[in-house]
């Protein structure tokens, strides 16, 4: 047999030489690494792969595994290495899953399967050959360097909780108008104290905590809670606090990835139950390039008021987007998002279109600078009360940050913001313009 005539090609082929000789089970999963490191005239078989001499490798190979009836699993596997070494990852993924098909306990074969999915962007794939791997590996060493692949890929922990914390005084911390007077129907009217704009400084406190259950390679399970409670040091301004439960069902589909589920969500206001709402969210991504990626998302949402009927009704929210890296150090996202909430009354019914461009830079020393400029049109159905036409809006934004990735403060990441908004309304009670600053830590995923 030469070198080149031991590649895997036939599942059933290699399945009868692992029957044959299953007492050679564990040990060649164990040495098959070792075989591919060991020297031969000088040079081990993946050193030959490294530099480019794919038949000196298979020739070394081959005097190592002389006589062993394992002889295919290994040349099987270096075949993969080879692959990945041309660029050919979907054909070295497609050969190493063909390896773990006929024995799944191949170590070797699982963890070049864990590190290949995580360099295509499949971050499921990786994620369940890793966290398997790690669970059933008698090797320590493999162990410990497993759990730091799957912390250093940002692959995610299982479960957890993740807080924040943001200090953020306002100009115009209620969004009110900076009329004072109204005209109706030539009549002068005093705008209420709590509509105009109030200064204002917000401390917000929220967590996120989630589990999630890795069922197959391509799928997993999730449950999350999350809660945000907004407190203001103006009397005028209403404290308010939301929770919200989800339920996600993921899947990996080549280079993309879907997720689907239910949501719940309460809101109290002032201490007093003021909305619940019951919704369904589906979410697409897709990663065409190792450079880009391509997402779109959109949630259904049954909307309830407590002794508000006309605000009831549903809302449908959409966003289409693009992440691209423009070089190591610079990204650039741009976000279509859209929204159409019809309500009881038809003075609430609207659809919203919007435009959302992120350009992030990371300097020297790990410093992180975001600039994000947003615009969102508004157009209502029916008349404002008071008014003789429907509500018309245009608001436009913009936001700077800044934040440090060598800044830890007990495992939180400060960031600094300033965001300034101008809202152009033809119902004055609309017509505004804030400028927000922020102190926001918070803790990673």
């Amino acid at each position: 047999m030469t070198p080149r005539g031991v590649q895997l090609r036939c599942p059933a082929r290699l399945t009868l030489v692992i029957k044959e000789f299953v007492v050679f089970r564990f040990l060649y999963a164990a040495v098959s690494i070792i075989l591919l490191s060991t020297p031969v005239a000088g040079q081990a078989p993946l050193d030959y792969v490294q530099a480019g001499d794919f038949y000196g490798a298979r020739t070394a190979l081959a005097k190592l595994v002389a006589g062993d009836p394992t002889a295919p699993i290994h040349f099987a596997f270096l075949e993969a290495m080879i692959l990945k070494r041309q660029g050919k990852l979907d054909e070295a993924v497609a050969l190493l899953r063909q390896i773990l098909s006929v024995d799944p306990d191949f170590e070797p074969a699982r963890r070049e399967l864990a590190f290949t999915l995580a360099d295509m962007g499949q971050v499921q794939g990786a994620l369940y050959h890793a966290e398997r791997l790690v669970a059933t590996t008698p090797d320590v060493r493999l162990r410990a360097d497993l759990q730091g692949f799957i912390t250093a890929s940002g692959l995610g922990r299982p479960r957890g909780i993740a807080w924040r914390f943001q200090i953020a005084p306002s100009t115009n911390a209620n969004r009110g108008t900076l009329a004072e007077t109204i005209s109706l129907d030539d009549l002068d009217f005093v705008i209420d104290d709590q509509a105009q704009a109030l200064y204002g400084t917000g401390l917000a406190i929220g967590a996120t905590a989630w589990n999630r259950w890795t069922l197959s390679e391509t799928w997993d399970a999730s449950v999350s809670g999350l809660f945000d409670a907004n407190f203001y040091n103006n009397d005028l301004i209403n404290d308010d606090l939301n929770a919200l439960l989800r339920l996600d069902l993921g899947a990996t589909v080549g280079k993309g990835r879907v997720t689907f589920g239910p949501l719940f969500e309460r809101r109290w206001l002032a201490g007093d139950e003021y909305s619940s709402r019951v919704g369904f969210n589906l979410a697409g991504i897709v990663r065409p390039r190792p450079d880009r990626q391509v997402y779109a998302s959109s949630t259904y949402w049954s909307q309830n008021y407590d002794d508000r009927d006309y605000q009831n009704g549903n809302l449908i929210t959409a966003n289409l987007g693009m992440t691209q890296i423009l070089s190591p150090s610079v990204r650039l996202a741009i976000g279509l998002p859209l929204a159409k909430e019809v309500a009881n009354a038809d003075h609430l019914s609207h659809l919203d279109k919007g435009l959302v461009v992120t350009l992030e830079r990371e300097w020297k020393g790990g410093v992180v600078s975001e600039f994000t400029a947003s615009y969102t049109n508004a157009e209502y159905d029916g008349d404002f009360p008071g008014f003789a036409m429907p509500r018309s809006d245009e608001v436009s934004s913009i936001r700077v940050g800044l934040r440090s990735r060598a800044i830890n403060i007990r495992g939180f990441t400060p960031e600094v913001s300033y965001t300034f908004t101008d809202s152009s309304s033809n119902i004055v009670f609309y017509d505004y313009q804030s400028h927000d600053f922020a102190l926001d830590f918070s803790q990673r995923f």
